[in-house]
């Protein structure tokens, strides 16, 4: 006659090296453990000088690999259809790319950036669409190619760059709230 399923799973013993990252309950199920990183809480302190160190370029680097995206050819589909979607001027991809190269080197630091998304009162129709394709653009960037980016680029520090990916894709949606990438919790 078969053995029951609690009785199978209770006599099943687990060897512990065998079973990398996971556990053993009282009736033999194993459980994953979940393993926290240094950046898993929504307040982060920053327990090292290398945390700091791995968030202090984030933003200038998404930034330059943003640019850098809208300058290569993998933008050109994406900026027609930009183009036809949302613009109402008449606008070129040399135009678009002078104006991204001029700039380009500035984005060095959160207000910066964005400047380059924000349209402002004394902008220009030209520069006002010119930044509402940038903010597509990187929108575009972030989504789909950033993690290739990451993984295949030279980022020292490919862990926070990942983490803070869907940080970077709220603020490029939402610019006037770009006040801050992460927050700190004084303990």
């Amino acid at each position: 006659m078969p053995e029951p399923m609690q009785t199978r799973l209770a006599s099943r013993k687990t060897d512990d090296s065998s079973q990398a990252g996971h556990s053993t309950t009282k009736r033999g199920v194993i459980s994953k453990t979940i393993l926290k990183t240094s950046y898993s809480s929504t307040t982060h302190k920053p327990s090292s000088i290398h945390d700091v160190k791995s968030t202090k370029n984030i933003v200038k680097n998404y930034g330059r690999a943003i640019c850098n995206f809208i300058l290569s050819p993998l933008f050109i589909p994406y900026f027609n259809d930009i183009i036809k979607r949302d613009c109402e001027t008449s606008l070129t991809l040399e135009e678009f790319r002078e104006y991204i190269n001029e700039r380009k080197e500035l984005v060095d630091c959160m207000d910066r950036f964005k400047e380059m998304l924000i349209p402002s009162k004394k902008d220009s129709q030209k520069q006002s669409s010119f930044k509402k394709i940038f903010k597509e653009g990187g929108i575009i960037f972030i989504k789909y190619f950033s993690v290739n980016w990451i993984y295949h680029g030279r980022v020292t520090y490919k862990e926070a760059h990942l983490y803070f990916r869907h940080k970077m894709l709220r603020r490029l949606q939402n610019p006037e709230l770009f006040t801050y990438l992460k927050s700190f919790s004084k303990k």
